[in-house]
């Protein structure tokens, strides 16, 4: 188990991809790629997955080993947080060392930024982009 601060360090740590290759992110794809800190110490592995029915659904995952969920995005859909209280999308899910991430928050900048890139339009115009997201 991590401490909510060793999540949140490991999260902002900066990333490369360990792999040579393209995230696939047409409707259907879920995969994950392997990525490590930038001094090699630390692997992690992002994953993506769309919707095959809905092209807005999209969930974006950062995993650190191969089960530590750091952080999750939901780009549609409720979530009901342990206190009863429901949040719509998107949503984040940020890792609490009491609970992983069964929590879910919409942070300030989340909703606005979706407003500005469109899901089906862009989703994620690269790698690069995609772990700035997740780190965020």
């Amino acid at each position: 188990m991590l401490f909510r601060w060793q999540a949140d360090q490991l999260r902002r740590m900066p990333k490369v991809y360990s792999l040579s290759l393209t995230v696939d992110l047409s409707p259907g794809a879920s995969d994950d790629h392997p990525v490590e800190s930038d001094d090699g110490t630390e692997h992690f592995l992002p994953d993506v997955s769309r919707g095959t029915r809905n092209p807005l659904k999209a969930r974006c995952q950062l995993r650190y080993g191969r089960d530590l969920v750091l952080v999750r995005l939901c780009t549609t859909g409720k979530h009901g947080n342990p206190d009863g209280v429901q949040i719509g999308a998107p949503h984040l899910h940020l890792y609490r060392e009491s609970s992983g991430t069964k929590w879910g928050d919409v942070p300030a900048g989340v909703i606005e930024a979706f407003e500005r890139y469109s899901v089906t339009a862009r989703a994620w115009s690269s790698r690069e982009e995609l772990l700035d997201r997740l780190a965020s």
